[in-house]
């Protein structure tokens, strides 16, 4: 329930991810992935950007994309995956033996085995959870919709 709670809620925590203004956050050869109309991505190093486009260094060659084509900004070298995941790990390994705890405090004996099961059950849903949290900083996001890709 406090997943789905917590992914529900992620998006709020995240600010206007549609002010064009959000790309002076990013630094000049950060690696970056722009997605386009049509989900054709660009990736590269960010070199600049203006009211009406951002350019991206893609090998020897800079590719500039107009404002009007971008889908999505998304820095790649900022990655938290995996502190993402071992967040998500301990803190369903800590749920899961408090439930395991709390349910099996009137025992008298045989409670490692539960304590134990319940441990990696809180283990594998805390990493799913950690899994599913984006693990690269969007930090623009065009408030219009894809168009079709016919």
């Amino acid at each position: 329930m406090l997943a789905v709670i917590g992914l529900m809620a992620a998006p709020a925590w995240a600010g206007d991810e549609s002010d064009w203004n959000n790309l002076s956050q990013i630094r000049a050869g950060e690696k970056v992935q722009v997605v386009r109309q049509k989900m054709k991505t660009v990736n590269g190093r960010f070199e600049s950007f203006s009211q009406g486009s951002i350019t991206v260094r893609q090998g020897a060659a800079d590719v500039v994309v107009s404002k009007s084509e971008v889908v999505r900004v998304t820095i790649t070298s900022r990655g938290h995956r995996l502190r993402n995941l071992a967040i998500g790990a301990a803190a369903g390994t800590a749920v899961g033996v408090l439930l395991g705890h709390l349910g099996t405090q009137r025992w008298n004996g045989g409670r490692e085995g539960v304590l134990a099961a319940s441990a990696l059950v809180g283990l594998g849903g805390g990493t799913a959870f950690g899994a599913a949290i984006p693990g690269y900083p969007t930090v623009y996001r065009s408030a219009t919709p894809v168009q079709s890709g016919k």
